[in-house]
């Protein structure tokens, strides 16, 4: 009976875990998404005011 209790503790664990470790690592790849994408902007709107200046 106390290896039920003690597998199933384990498994929950490990499942509690695994699903917080995939949203850190989810809001680690949207941050870099994001900053990239910021920075794609801002780079767009150089490029675009130094091509209308000329």
């Amino acid at each position: 009976m106390d290896a039920v209790i003690i597998v199933t503790l384990t498994t929950g664990m490990i499942s509690i875990l695994g699903v917080v470790f995939n949203s850190i690592v989810s809001k680690i790849l949207e941050y870099r998404q994001s900053s990239k994408r910021y920075l794609y902007e801002k780079r767009e709107t150089i490029f675009r005011f130094y091509r209308d200046s000329l």
